[in-house]
């Protein structure tokens, strides 16, 4: 029981410190410096090599897939919380429940952290990666929303409306 909980206390300390050192690794010169692009500039907070290698990794991850990042707003992994707070407590539910399905069946040991990529609507969201520690394969794995309506329960005062967030598709070239 003592080994089961160092083991979890030593995950999270994993994982915390993980999240803590990753930021932004686009640009505004490499993202086109178009407007609607949420960058921040936390890249100067990793080494210009790992910098390099993340957005090495994400051209050819959108080029494999032939996407124009343009057309997208993007974002950091780990600033995905960006688009999670546009959304309701019900979505931000949903769509975490999506991908986390999604990434449990299909992520693997030495996948590049993922470039997100959230259409105009905010209703289709893209995450790409690559595997092998950007040396493998590209991941895409497209989510998308469809607009629902709640029932009304007893204690609700009407309909509460929403998108229900579902994995579309996930290929691997």
């Amino acid at each position: 029981m003592k080994k089961s909980k160092v083991s979890i206390a030593a995950l999270f300390t994993v994982a915390a410190l993980a999240g803590i050192g990753f930021g932004n690794f686009i640009t505004v010169e490499q993202a086109g410096a178009k407007s609607k692009d949420l960058i921040d500039v936390a890249s100067d907070k990793r080494p210009e090599k790992v910098n390099q290698n993340i957005v090495k990794s994400w051209k050819v991850a959108t080029e494999t897939y032939d996407i124009d990042t343009q057309e997208w707003t993007q974002y950091d992994y780990t600033d995905r919380y960006k688009f999670l707070d546009t959304l309701s407590q019900q979505e931000k539910n949903s769509f975490s429940d999506a991908f986390v399905e999604a990434m449990a069946n299909n992520s693997k040991e030495g996948d590049s952290m993922p470039l997100v990529l959230v259409n105009d609507k905010k209703d289709r969201v893209v995450f790409l990666f690559q595997r092998d520690f950007g040396k493998g394969k590209s991941v895409k794995i497209e989510l998308v929303a469809k607009q629902i309506k709640n029932q009304i329960s007893k204690n609700s005062e009407g309909a509460n409306s929403g998108k229900e967030w579902d994995v579309r598709s996930i290929e691997e070239k």
